[in-house]
């Protein structure tokens, strides 16, 4: 559109040049064949100066409508483009934006696997941990107790010894009875402890 409005003008304007040049000649053959004074002459160059001028302010009006035109146009275009292009944009935006929705929640899904990952094999390494705790060291664990209740026996017994008169044939005895306890709580640990190290062998 634009192109065919700038190609008229220029043809308009050749066209105009064209029979400015031909007055021009038609003007010089009338001043050589009648030979007028120089007024005519002065007449003539005005008249020519006058036309060109007359040319000129229409190609200047032409090109100025042309301007108008095209300046219409081309904002027309711009505008078209700017709306599209922020269209494209807000489009192109909202997928970010439900891209990152979509990957945060993917993300959100993947480190709670991970996390939940994590926590399965810690959780698997602390039962297996206290079960071979719980395995190796029962045995040390009843002797432990095993002692612990005997001192606590003899403790008792000294205490004791302080509210009562003092006789010895009492003191042996319950020496003897302590010590045959002892063994006896010792030997049954003893069985209770081989029995649960065997077990898991079975």
């Amino acid at each position: 559109m634009v192109d065919r409005i700038i190609t008229n003008t220029t043809q308009q304007f050749l066209l105009l040049l064209l029979l400015l040049l031909l007055l021009l000649l038609l003007l010089l053959l009338l001043v050589y064949s009648r030979r007028r004074s120089e007024s005519i002459y002065l007449s003539i160059y005005l008249s020519i100066y006058l036309s060109i001028s007359v040319c000129s302010s229409i190609y200047l009006s032409i090109y100025l409508s042309q301007s108008v035109h095209l300046s219409i146009y081309l904002f027309q275009s711009i505008i078209y483009l700017s709306i599209y292009l922020s269209i494209y944009l807000s489009i192109y935006l909202f997928q970010s934006v439900y891209l990152s929705i979509y990957l945060s929640i993917y993300l959100s899904i993947y480190l709670f696997q991970f996390y939940l990952s994590i926590y399965l094999f810690l959780s698997i390494y602390l039962s297996i941990y206290l079960f071979l705790s719980v395995h190796l060291f029962i045995f040390f664990f009843i002797y432990l107790s095993i002692f612990l209740s005997i001192y606590l026996s003899i403790y008792l017994s000294i205490y004791l010894c302080w509210f009562q008169p003092i006789n010895p044939h009492t003191i042996a005895q319950s020496n003897i009875k302590l010590y045959r306890s002892s063994s006896q709580i010792l030997h049954q640990s003893r069985l209770v402890s081989t029995e649960i190290l065997s077990f898991p062998t079975r």
